[in-house]
């Protein structure tokens, strides 16, 4: 053996390129001469260079095995104890495509080599400690990885393979390319996790990550939670499963899965999927005036996807938006909040709650299509009308909504059917069934007009009325009847027959 204080070594065969040196060195051999051990202690410091990469290994002390393989020695293992470090430095490569330098840290770390000891194979750490990813090219991102424990495996080249981590933590920063051209978000993310195993290409990129336990996602405004979450690095794709959640300044989304594009924001919910959409106090910002703008809007659905930021909402299978009493149901639903429309299909029930009033509209059709522009909701397949002591039905029905800012009452302006309609009201003392190819409903005036297609009112009070068009009241008494000209005096088209008193 031989100790040597403020020694450096140099160990270059053609199996190795070693270069080391410490406070102290101490060197052991075999009977043969040739290299068993480097205990290197105080400022210890080893470079091992490589084709493809230089490793340098640091720490108060590294200690270095070796072995004799066909009349040779080569590396076998490293340890560092004492702020050790462990950082991969890959060789220039002229066409750009330089790997990341990869720097672990920790009180302990094992480090196995390759057979040839040219190249690593394993590296643990036996304390809380690092892993940070260095970018070499603009489009990378710097990575950092703390972690309780963590395993590393490598692949050909030096290049990570794999890593396992417990209790981990890890921050992924803007890439100088995002930088340049703006995109995606500007600020660092942060994961956490109980458990953490990635995976990585041939050139040592990460391909996938998987986090389990209490996963914990932020990125400026948008977080995420779940169980467990897998993250496709090349689409930028995240997918969380079990206990889903993700927030941001517009509101939450819940679901068992949910699959996120970073970059974008768009998500894919399915599962018990909820949203709650907070109100866009933006000036000028675009949202519906069919449900209300200055409340929360809530929906539910087996699945949810969103795009366009959210400005898109798709809602599927036992759907379902609403806001207090005003509520949307249908097998499918379509926000489009730059457009300001909403789209329901199949086995539609909408509900509108009177503002001064307990009493709601309630309309069900097999489709359903309302537009912003001119507060219209647009009901086709045959439609089933609802209002207190009111009931319509028709094979199309227009619904025209009043302002936001109305005074009035009732959420509903007027109303238009069309095709086979039947207008029922009824009362303790009365029923009065109209019959007609049109009808309009005027809320405020409780009016009813009815034309086209023979339009006939039958009063169980007054008796039955027939004539071109048919104008009453709900709340009252009076009845107008209009009737054109017509070329058969002798055949009226006003028909009324009187109900006698019993």
């Amino acid at each position: 053996w031989i100790e040597a204080a403020n020694g450096r070594g140099v160990d270059k065969t053609p199996s190795r390129d070693l270069d080391y040196s410490a406070d102290t060195l101490h060197v052991t051999y075999e009977e043969n001469g040739e290299i068993q051990a480097v205990a290197a202690t105080g400022h210890a410091k080893v470079v091992a260079r490589g084709v493809t990469s230089v490793t340098t290994v640091g720490g108060d002390q590294v200690l270095l095995a070796f072995a004799a393989v066909k009349g040779d020695t080569v590396l076998t293992a490293a340890t560092a104890n004492g702020h050790g470090s462990l950082e991969a430095t890959p060789v220039a490569d002229p066409r750009g495509d330089t790997p990341d330098t990869r720097v672990i840290k920790s009180e302990v770390i094992d480090i196995n080599m390759k057979p040839g000891g040219r190249e690593l194979d394993k590296v643990n750490t036996r304390a809380p400690g690092t892993l940070e990813f260095l970018p070499n090219q603009i489009a990378h991102h710097r990575r950092l990885l703390r972690s309780d424990l963590m395993s590393v495996t490598y692949g050909a080249r030096n290049e990570i393979q794999s890593f396992h981590a417990t209790a981990a933590a890890t921050e992924t920063y803007p890439s100088e390319d995002d930088r340049r051209r703006k995109r995606g978000s500007p600020v660092p993310s942060y994961t956490s996790s109980r458990l953490l195993d990635a995976a990585f290409d041939e050139k040592g990129q990460l391909r996938t990550m998987k986090q389990t336990g209490d996963f914990r996602y932020t990125e400026a405004e948008r977080k995420a939670q779940s169980e467990t979450a897998t993250l496709e690095n090349e689409r930028n794709v995240m997918t969380l499963d079990a206990a889903a959640r993700i927030s941001d300044d517009t509101g939450t989304t819940t679901a068992d899965q949910i699959v996120l594009d970073q970059a974008t924001g768009d998500f894919d919910a399915r599962g018990h999927a909820v949203t709650t959409r907070l109100p866009d106090q933006k000036s000028g910002a675009s949202s519906s005036a069919m449900l209300d703008k200055s409340a929360p809007t809530q929906g539910s659905a087996d699945r949810v996807t969103s795009a366009n930021r959210n400005h898109l909402l798709h809602y599927a299978g036992n759907a379902a938006v609403w806001q207090a009493s005003n509520r949307i149901q249908a097998d499918r639903i379509d926000i489009d909040r730059d457009r300001k429309t909403v789209v329901a299909d199949g086995k539609v029930v909408s509900q509108f709650q009177d503002q001064a009033k307990p009493t709601a509209t309630v309309v069900k059709a097999p489709h359903m299509i309302y537009t912003d522009a001119d507060r219209l909701a647009h009901y086709t397949g045959g439609v089933d009308f609802w209002r207190p002591t009111l009931t319509v039905k028709s094979e199309a029905l227009d619904a025209w909504l009043n302002e936001e800012n109305s005074d009035a009452d009732s959420r509903l302006n007027h109303a238009f059917g069309d095709g086979k309609v039947e207008i029922v009201q009824f009362s303790p003392e009365r029923q009065r069934v109209g019959n007609s190819e049109h009808a309009e409903y005027y809320t405020n005036e409780g009016k009813i007009i009815l034309i086209g297609g023979a339009p006939q009112l039958k009063d169980s009070k007054r008796g039955n009325t027939k004539g071109d068009k048919l104008t009453y009241f709900v709340d009252d008494d009076r009845l107008l009847v209009d009737s054109a000209p017509d070329k058969k005096p002798a055949e009226p088209k006003t028909q009324t027959h009187i109900r006698k008193k019993s």
